[in-house]
């Protein structure tokens, strides 16, 4: 793809970006008599809803600084991988928790998603208070609460057999098929994850195979040769339309489990 097309796509995408950086800045209550309404009552300290909102609202603002890069008219060579990468796994859990009929899997894939918040939050808050010699009156109490969170909800889980990890890779793949309702198209989605995971650890191949990365001198004797890597929109805006539709589907589905069932949904 060329670069101006490209510039065209990505800022196609503007006015969405408005919409939702307006719409995850303020507070979300499900109507009385929604789905959502019903589903938030299995675990009021992080309701499925907010499960929801808030990984969208933060897909958002990974889209939102990509948007501050193409205005700026900066290009880095894998910066923007990794916002879009942190884009799509944003939208993809809200899509992923929210996308299924039934509420019994809903709400156990936002006890998942509860349950790892709180347990790599007690982790960090813990590793935090440990810096401080004797530790930290304040952190040490919220670390307290948070792993009492993470006891409960993990009971919680136990008591009806929820015994599965939050697995990226099959989140992502999951909300592609939900949002494009196409098995290549979600294969695809599943490839810009793992190649945008790929420049997060900051492994070499991701940068591999591309247009913009240029083979500048022959191989040595042994067998080693020189290459460049130049930044491009071409690069990344696969990614970066893949995230922006899964955040559209993402809104959508609040939209539509977080109305009374007697209205229609608003468009994302």
């Amino acid at each position: 793809m060329q670069e101006a097309e490209a510039l065209r796509l990505i800022e196609s995408t503007f006015a969405a970006l408005d919409r939702w950086q307006v719409r995850g800045a303020s507070p979300h209550v499900p109507a009385s008599g929604s789905e959502l309404a019903d589903d938030d009552l299995d675990w009021p300290p992080f309701p499925v809803s907010q499960v929801a909102t808030t990984s969208l609202a933060i897909a958002c603002d990974h889209l939102l600084a990509i948007r501050f890069l193409v205005e700026q008219r900066r290009i880095f060579v894998a910066a923007e991988l990794t916002l879009a990468r942190a884009a799509l796994v944003g939208a993809s859990q809200a899509v992923w928790v929210l996308e299924d009929d039934h509420p019994a899997v809903r709400i156990e894939r936002a006890r998942c998603v509860a349950h790892t918040q709180d347990k790599n939050h007690r982790i960090f808050l813990t590793e935090l208070a440990a810096l401080a010699d004797g530790g930290h009156e304040g952190t040490n109490e919220v670390a307290n609460h948070t792993a009492k969170r993470e006891n409960e909800i993990a009971a919680k889980r136990e008591s009806d057999g929820q015994r599965s990890q939050l697995n990226a890779t099959a989140m992502v793949r999951a909300a592609a098929l939900a949002t494009f309702t196409d098995e290549d198209m979600a294969s695809e989605a599943q490839i810009e994850w793992r190649r945008s995971s790929g420049v997060a650890h900051g492994f070499r191949w991701a940068l591999l195979g591309v247009p913009d990365t240029t083979l500048v001198s022959d191989s040595d004797d042994g067998g080693l040769a020189a290459f460049e890597a130049a930044g491009g929109l071409a690069r990344y805006v696969n990614l970066y339309m893949c995230a922006c539709r899964v955040l559209e589907k993402g809104w959508q589905l609040y939209d539509q489990r977080s109305s009374p069932a007697a209205e229609s949904a608003p468009d994302a």
